[in-house]
Parts: C-alpha cells; structure tokens; sequence
C-alpha cells in the first residue's frame, strides 16, 4: 500500500482536490484556469491529486473544507469595495489549518517545495495543538473600475482562487513558508520562520518587520477571534495585472 500524504499512513489512496469541489462549483463561472506550473499550461478542470487516505479525505479535511465552505459564504463570497471595513471573525485553528491545507496540496500538485509543511500535517488534521511558530496575516483586494464601460461592466472584481509562494529574497532568508492563497477579496499569508529555534521576541519582531514593508495586511492573532479589517491600496489590476495584460481585450472590448 501507499502512505497517505497527511497521516503517513499505509492505506488505499483517494484523490484530493485542490480547490474543495463545493468551492469549485461556486467558482467555475469564473473567467480563470488552473496554472499547471509544471507542465506550463492552463487547466479548465478541476485538479485533483491521489496521495490522501480516504479517513483523511472525507472525514478530517472533509470536516475541515465543511467549515471554511461556512465562512466562504459569510465572507469570502462578497467582494470589499474600495475604502470599506469589515469586521471579520474567525476561529484561528480551524482558519489556518485549512489555509495551510490548500498550500500543501497546492505544493504537492506543482510538485514544488513540501518540506515547510511537513511538520505542521499533525495539525493540519487535527492530531496536535500549533506548537511551532506561525503567522496568519490578511489584506483585501478591492474591485478595478475601469473607464468607459456601462455601470454593470465597468468593475472588474477579484474573481480568482490563487495559490502562490511569495519570492523575495528579503523573505527568504527569513521564512520557510511565506504563502499566499486568495479567495476573492481575501488575501492570506502564511509565515513561518526558517530559524525553527528563534525565539518568541525575535519571531514577533521578524513578523512586525513583514507587516511594515506590506502596510495593507494585518495579522490575525491566535488568541483573537474578530479583527477589524480596512480594504488595501490594492485593486484587482494591482494584485492581478499579469493576467488582466493577457486578456485585455476582454476588459477594453479593444
């Protein structure tokens, strides 16, 4: 038998999704693909890869994706205009295990680094309290209005579900996992340090340093269960400009 990707167990092998199929489903309306980073090219499907066991699957990350589909449509479903706030509670261990499920599947789908998130699987499944050091952060996107077009088309929104390691060498010397993954508005970040034995001063201080050079996130703390939340500097062309290049004439009818 294989060994499940999450428990490490030998076991018959299920396919996981990397976007959860109910999230899927409320988003495949939406005008992206999935970036196959390894054989580079788009993929209009759903992805999915076969390493997980089906009691992790469908009972603890099932579970798991259950909750997060209850805070998708209480938050993550609305989309935050410019210069508006929210007031955004959550449950900081449910949150991040199933922020830092969708990072590792994502990892093992692109085939890119996994050994950040090896030791954080016991948590992700629900074995162990978050005894190593992790930050959550989050900062939101707010629509593009684009000039010339009637008031139904002239907002292109932050439609996208994306996954992504953040390269910056200021960020590498410091952090293992440095992750994003953006449900529309929301954009969360995943910090984790790569000194496993920096101290909890020094690990504040390194994150507090992250927060200055991006003034737009805020840290969502673990003993918190609600932040105040104010939309970024950043629209959808800021965060999204890559890909709005690509398919200008879409949005310019040029």
């Amino acid at each position: 038998m294989d060994v499940c990707a999450y428990c490490d167990k030998s076991a018959d092998l299920t396919k996981e999704h990397l976007i959860p199929k109910w999230l899927y489903n409320v988003t495949k309306h939406y005008d992206w693909q999935t970036i196959d980073r390894v054989k580079n090219k788009t993929i209009d499907a759903e992805v999915m890869i076969g390493d997980v066991c089906a009691n992790c699957n469908n009972i603890i990350l099932g579970n798991l994706d259950a909750k997060a589909k209850e805070l998708f449509h209480k938050y993550f479903e609305n989309f935050i205009e410019k210069d508006h706030t929210i007031s955004f509670s959550y449950d900081f261990d449910l949150l991040t295990r199933w922020l830092l499920k969708l990072a590792f599947n994502s990892s093992r789908v692109h085939k890119s680094t996994q050994d950040y998130f090896i030791p954080y699987k016991p948590y992700i499944i629900g074995q162990s309290n978050l005894a190593l050091k992790l930050a959550l952060c989050v900062y939101l996107v707010f629509p593009t209005e684009v000039e010339g077009k009637t008031d139904a088309e002239r907002k292109i929104y932050p439609e996208a579900i994306r996954f992504a390691r953040i390269q910056h060498s200021d960020y590498e010397q410091f952090f293992d996992i440095c992750n994003l993954i953006a449900i529309n508005s929301f954009y969360f970040i995943l910090l984790s340090p790569k000194d496993k034995n920096i101290s909890a001063n020094k690990w504040n201080e390194l994150v507090e340093l992250f927060l200055i050079s991006n003034p737009s996130a805020v840290q969502l703390l673990p003993q918190n269960n609600q932040q105040i939340i104010s939309a970024s500097k950043y629209s959808t062309l800021d965060v999204m400009k890559s890909y709005l290049v690509n398919n200008k004439d879409r949005f310019t009818g040029k």
